[in-house]
């Protein structure tokens, strides 16, 4: 049942959207450029990926995020608020 909505989500997407994604998948911070932030809400929306607004040291449990000045750089999730501006 899941499979089939997954589906016609991956259908939907535009063939820009599809590159995003592409991209994302190398590096998720790349989603969070203005006109990319309605396709990262789309994924959240189909559970596909998780919408994570605090990136610090101490909440991880594991292995904390990258730091300051490399690649990716920490950053906060827009709200769909900011999306719509």
């Amino acid at each position: 049942m899941r499979a089939k909505g997954s589906l016609e989500f991956a259908r939907s997407l535009s063939k820009e959207e599809r590159e995003w994604l592409a991209e994302a998948a190398e590096d998720p911070d790349t989603l969070f450029i203005r006109e990319r932030l309605p396709l990262m809400h789309r994924l959240v929306e189909q559970n596909l990926i998780m919408d994570v607004y605090l990136r610090q040291e101490h909440l991880w449990t594991d292995q904390p995020p990258p730091r300051e000045g490399s690649r990716t750089r920490h950053r906060e999730i827009p709200s769909l608020a900011d999306a719509a501006t």
